[in-house]
């Protein structure tokens, strides 16, 4: 044992230092560390000098360099040794998986997302059937030892991340290009990483003392895959698919004349990624009134089994209109309206068993853009003291076709292409005159005014539909 050691912690690729000193008993640790790869180094008097290179330090890890045996020398001679690259857990009984950024470059995934690839560890299970591309709800479908899908926490850069309103969605989550590290606690972690049964832990990139940068371009287009079998027996074209994702990322040292001259003390990382896409939404088979119907003759509207339909006359005791036709008399024009909102019928099912299931078919495609920055400042102001900022935004749009998909249920019960209904709305402002009040009976009203809103429809045909809708 050798006690009063210097002992030497560098970070490999910003080239922050922590130092400490060993016990009487000869140990030291080093608390409070980033997730990195770092190199130690030992020095005592009438020791040669012991460095050991390569210590990867995962997010929630507490490794152990194990008993180092110091070399009687000078301390101009050193002896230098390798990590190992795969260590055994001897600290902790915890059960956890870890992704590293260059493992996450090296996986092939169709959606770029992170969450695709943990679901490669062992005891995760992945019901989807893959992602399209990052986004909130990514985290879904995730079911960890046996776990519920909402009985997961998921933090970045060690801060919680998860919506608590519904424990299966996201804030926002950082792009696959700013990812460092993935760790998933599976059973048996520390209490810091509380509130749920399992934890998924993303750790952003940072910068370092070289200037790196890399940008990449990823293209899937409907020209490149077969067409869906619904669409086949239906006789309908392919469906737009469309997901053009773009990014890029730079980091390095922050060097800001007379403010910030050093390379050694503050590193700088960001990260832009752009998602391009038309996302295709299930195919929807649905009954639309017809044309004779919309004009009150149901002579020809039958039940899903093929017998006629009866309509019957709620003046006249609910007895049968004759020959199911309602008068003309009898249609107001509000009703008309209301019926011309719905598409017109576009398809007839070939197999005679279907024949009056169904009359309309949608197979549509919208825009869903999105947007997401990652930033993250490393600061080390002083030996033995390290802070970070990092943040994440993500901004999107979408125009969403029908009830369906990975964001259709903001449609509510929206069951055909419906084009966001546009209100034209139009206030007209009445002054309002109270009445003069007489001998008999006296009342007071207040000087309120009188709205009077009107509102009108648009119709318009979108271009990845194959009926009308209104806009």
């Amino acid at each position: 044992m050798i006690p009063n050691a210097r002992v030497t912690l560098t970070g490999e690729q910003n080239g922050f230092v922590r130092t400490a000193s060993t016990t009487s008993e000869g140990f030291f640790a080093f608390p409070d560390l980033t997730p990195a790869t770092f190199t130690i180094a030992i020095e005592a008097n009438g020791f040669k000098v012991y460095k050991q290179t390569g210590i990867l330090i995962n997010a929630d890890e507490h490794r152990s360099v194990g008993q180092v045996k110091l070399s009687i020398g000078q301390l101009t001679e050193s002896i230098t040794v390798a990590a190992d690259a795969v260590t055994v857990n001897t600290s902790s009984g915890e059960r956890a998986g870890t992704l590293s950024g260059e493992q996450l470059d090296q996986i092939a995934l169709r959606g770029r997302d992170v969450f695709d690839a943990i679901s490669l560890m062992p005891g995760v299970v992945d019901t989807s059937d893959g992602r399209d591309a990052p986004g909130n709800s990514s985290v879904s479908n995730i079911f960890v030892l046996g776990g519920r899908n909402d009985q997961k926490n998921v933090t970045v850069d060690g801060v919680t991340n998860l919506d608590t309103g519904a424990n299966n969605s996201t804030s926002a989550m950082p792009s696959m290009d700013a990812v460092a590290e993935v760790r998933v606690l599976m059973s048996a972690y520390s209490a810091e990483n509380g509130r749920n049964p399992t934890s998924i832990n993303v750790i952003t990139k940072g910068g370092g003392t070289q200037v790196h940068g890399q940008a990449s371009y990823y293209v899937r287009n409907e020209a490149l895959n077969a067409n869906s079998y619904f669409s086949n027996a239906a006789g309908r074209s392919k469906q737009e698919y469309r997901y053009n994702i773009g990014s890029y990322s730079i980091g390095g040292p922050a060097i800001l004349p007379k403010i910030l001259p050093r390379r050694q003390n503050v590193f700088f990382f960001f990260s832009q990624e752009f998602q391009n896409q038309v996302v295709p939404y299930p195919v929807v088979q649905r009954t639309m009134p017809t044309a004779l119907e919309r004009q009150g003759d149901f002579s020809k509207s039958y039940n899903t089994n093929g017998s006629a339909i009866n309509v019957n006359d709620p003046l006249n005791g609910k007895t049968k209109f004759p020959g199911n036709l309602i008068p003309a008399s009898r249609l107001t024009p509000i009703g008309k309206a209301i019926l011309n909102i719905f598409p017109q019928p576009n398809f007839v099912d070939s197999n005679p068993a279907n024949r009056f299931n169904w009359n309309y078919y949608a197979a549509s495609s919208a825009p869903y853009n999105r947007r997401t920055e990652t930033a993250r400042v490393d600061w080390s102001p002083k030996t033995n003291w390290q802070v970070y900022l990092s943040g994440s935004n993500n901004a999107d749009h979408q125009d969403v076709a029908y009830n369906g998909g990975n964001a259709g249920w903001i449609t509510g019960g929206m069951n055909f292409p419906l084009s966001p209904i546009a209100m034209q709305v139009r206030a007209a402002w009445l002054p309002y005159t109270p009445p003069t009040p007489s001998r008999q009976r006296c009342s007071m009203k207040l000087p309120l005014e009188r709205v009077i809103i009107t509102s009108s429809l648009r119709p318009s045909t979108p271009n990845n539909s194959t009926g009308p809708s209104w806009e």
